[in-house]
């Protein structure tokens, strides 16, 4: 909770776009362009320190004033409880001043933020969060920390040096000493509020922070935490969701994806109404799914591997551009679901035994159900198959190894915030499709944890940046007692 005592370097107001009016009766309203938030039941104290932070930036303990000279018995529990409120509400902004200088200012992500600006002493030790990660958002340089639900910009440049200095704990006495060009008084203000924040943390004698003790915080790291608070309304103060930032700025990408160029081989095509005579019942199909990490002798055929992507990747229609009816980009309907209809994830195939293919790294039009074979490259062959064999555990290679690669720019022109996000979730549907076809064919299909980016960038020659592999999947025949050929390469590989 906020502290307003002896705060006299913090100070407070209202964020942008925000009005507030007090039309008596211990009422105030707070308006902004999407609601209104009435506070009912003040007393004139806390009525006119509210007004007060209305008038522009305060400081804490002028608001004790304010409600004191309003009403004696002014009750500073309830505006400290309205404080915390209205800032897990997003309408208010703290600032560090120091001799009339703004140092930092600092606004909650969402309801879960707890500012305590409470004084500490000088002997108090102190770390940077190691969730905390800066970054330059416009012409602003922002320090946030996922845990601590806020988010604060550092105003004074010259408060850089204390951020690189507290990666390790330090106390509060000393900082100044380590931070020249700033003064005593503006290095140790900083400190307590980023403090305040919760971008920096309480350390022990042994330098560790409550990160390094809660058990709930330890086994997590930075990118996780980082990425599931930037994705999920009520933890981000940023934008998500469909906001169509680059509508007017820069097209969209199309739905299908101009083919590579390289020889084409044309896939047969199967028919539906065998497949819906012959296939086992879909609860079958899901109770017997598993995990297949070893392959048999005979290769997978051209024919069941054009069967395998046409139950899982052909498409069905393409929706054009209509902006008169709000439809900005095409969006096309498959066999699968896909965020927005979207459908960002392209096949690329790594073929080692296929009977009717030569072996190749491939990529498949779902438009005119075709594969282009776009390296040829023993070398880059056998990195990706070493590749997919060593996330396996080294059980077996595959005979044909499918890379989900996603063209980022077909979710990140619609999606903001969300845009990463929403192709790991993509990625996770075409996994347990793929599972349901290979089962239900007699195949050997295998999910695998993680694959190397840049194996499949330098194959293909697609930067990592537009176009990168995010996930892949091991296809084969079922095993038998024969042995799975080895790699075409002479002396011991894997096998």
């Amino acid at each position: 909770m906020v502290s307003l005592l002896s705060m006299e370097t913090i100070t407070v107001s209202l964020t942008d776009l925000v009005r507030l009016r007090a039309p008596g009766s211990g009422t105030v309203e707070l308006t902004t362009q999407a609601k209104t938030i009435r506070l009912k039941g003040l007393d004139r104290g806390v009525e006119a320190a509210l007004r007060r932070i209305a008038e522009g930036p305060a400081r804490l303990s002028e608001l004790e004033k304010e409600a004191r000279s309003a009403y004696d018995e002014a009750d500073l529990d309830r505006l400290a409880l309205e404080i915390d409120r209205l800032t897990g509400k997003l309408l208010l902004r703290f600032g560090c001043v120091v001799a009339g200088k703004e140092l930092l200012r600092a606004a909650a992500a969402g309801p879960l933020a707890r500012f305590s600006f409470v004084p500490q002493p000088d002997s108090a030790r102190v770390r940077l969060s190691r969730f905390a990660c800066i970054r330059r958002a416009g012409e602003s340089l922002i320090i946030e920390s996922p845990v601590s639900h806020a988010c604060a910009e550092i105003v004074e440049p010259a408060l850089g040096g204390l951020v690189a200095r507290l990666a390790s704990p330090c106390a509060i006495a000393e900082l100044p000493r380590d931070v020249p060009g700033c003064g005593t008084a503006a290095v140790q203000a900083a400190a307590g509020f980023l403090l305040g924040v919760g971008v920096l943390a309480l350390a022990d004698e042994s330098g560790a922070t409550a990160e390094e003790t809660d058990p709930g915080l330890v086994q997590r790291e930075f990118h996780d935490v980082a990425m599931h608070a930037a994705t999920r309304r009520g933890l981000t103060a940023w934008p998500t969701g469909g906001t169509f930032r680059f509508h007017g700025t820069l097209p969209p990408a199309p739905a299908i994806r101009p083919l590579p160029d390289g020889p084409r081989t044309p896939l047969p095509r199967p028919s539906l109404d065998h497949i819906a005579a012959h296939d086992p019942p879909l609860a079958t199909v899901m109770d017997s799914r598993r995990s297949v990490r070893r392959f048999g002798i005979e290769p997978i055929s051209i024919d069941q591997l054009g069967e395998f992507l046409f139950r899982v990747a052909t498409i069905k229609k393409v929706q054009p551009i209509d902006e008169g009816a709000g439809i900005f980009y095409e969006s096309s309907l498959r066999v699968v679901p896909s965020g927005g209809g979207s459908h960002d994830l392209e096949f690329y195939l790594t073929v080692r035994h296929c009977v009717g293919l030569v072996p190749g790294i491939y990529h498949y039009d779902p438009a005119g159900h075709q594969l282009t074979r776009v390296c040829d490259s023993p070398a880059e062959i056998r990195r990706m198959l070493l590749d997919a064999y060593t996330a396996a555990g080294q059980t077996s290679v595959p005979q044909v190894l499918i890379s989900l690669v996603s063209r980022f720019t077909r979710l990140s022109w619609k999606y903001q915030g969300i845009a990463y996000a929403t192709t790991l979730r993509n990625v996770g549907v075409l996994y347990e499709a793929m599972y349901l076809a290979a089962t239900a064919m007699g195949l050997a299909p295998c999910a695998l944890g993680g694959g190397d980016s840049a194996v499949f960038s330098m194959a293909t020659g697609l930067s990592p940046f537009t176009e990168s592999s995010v996930g892949e999947f091991m296809l084969g025949t079922r095993p038998n007692r024969a042995p799975a050929r080895p790699l075409p390469d002479e002396g011991p590989g894997p096998r």
